[in-house]
């Protein structure tokens, strides 16, 4: 490695002593001023440390250690029920090195910087990673297949108007919504994913077995209810009527026209006049005389 960055670095002195402008590059968004950017080029060195089982060093470097470890990633490939110890992390140590821009970053750890300080670059592989998400999906769809269990319990004990009637719609429809949910993520990511297919598909599954007996459920509930319902309608509109009743709408009167010659207003109607005449005279009674055989 220092053989490489030395080789790198001579070659950059020389081209930078021909022509200095080699460390810099136009930048195509910066159209404005037209300055150059430095354009700076990473070489990334990594090493991978020895393995630690149980917080403890593998030191083992014969064939039979060799032989483990590739036991160990046989098995994290192309699984097939091989009993192995659970695998133990990633350690890198790296260096990134910019010969363009004259930098250089390195990653903390021992044997140079004390274990506090740091531990290098340490991660999972994604192997782990992946198994690790379809334990969890595997447990999800477990407790998405006991909620199902639970729902059809609940649904035999509610077998009667009167337990259907205490049972409230909207919790219920906030529980498919949620359950429909999970049916839909569950049924893309076991389409579009292949690493978690079985474990998604589980998922799915009982996300629609749960939003299967739930509709089923919700409409028995709005079917008992649905009577209830209409009497408390009609009840209120009853109510409503009833109050209109009691207090009519005020008649509003018309205002005058403001015109030229004074204030005038629009003649009234025969109806209306009618009407006045029989409120002022209210014993008037039309009289029709009666013809003699």
């Amino acid at each position: 490695m220092k053989k490489t960055l030395g080789t790198r670095l001579r070659k950059l002195e020389e081209s930078a002593k021909e022509n200095p402008r080699n460390l810099l590059e136009s930048s195509s968004g910066n159209q404005i001023d037209g300055l150059p950017t430095p354009h700076c080029e990473y070489i990334l060195f990594a090493q991978v440390q020895p393995l630690k089982f149980n917080g403890l060093e593998y030191q083992d470097r014969s064939p039979k250690g060799h032989a483990f470890v590739r036991e160990i990633e046989n098995e994290l490939r192309f699984p097939d029920g091989t009993p192995i110890p659970q695998p133990p992390k990633l350690q890198l140590s790296t260096i990134i090195f910019s010969p363009d821009c004259g930098f250089m970053l390195e990653s903390k750890g021992p044997p140079g910087f004390a274990p506090v300080d740091g531990e290098h670059l340490v991660g999972l592989k994604q192997e782990v990673w992946l198994q690790s998400i379809r334990s969890w999906l595997t447990v999800l769809a477990a407790v998405a297949l006991g909620q199902t269990l639970i729902l059809k319990i609940q649904c035999k004990e509610a077998s009667t108007p009167s337990t259907v009637g205490r049972v409230s719609v909207y919790t219920v429809a906030m529980m498919l919504l949620a359950d429909g949910l999970l049916f839909f993520t569950m049924s893309l990511a076991s389409a579009t994913l292949s690493s978690i297919f079985p474990s998604a598909l589980l998922a799915s599954f009982a996300g629609l077995m749960s939003v299967a007996l739930g509709v089923r459920f919700i409409a028995n509930i709005y079917g008992v209810q649905e009577p209830e319902r209409l009497e408390h309608e009609r009840a209120q509109a009853a109510a409503l009527a009833e109050s209109q009743a009691r207090n009519p709408p005020a008649t509003v009167r018309s205002s005058p026209v403001i015109t030229a010659a004074g204030a005038d207003t629009l003649p009234l109607s025969v109806t209306s006049s009618a009407q006045t005449a029989s409120q002022k005279h209210p014993y008037h009674r039309s009289f029709r005389p009666r013809h003699r055989r």
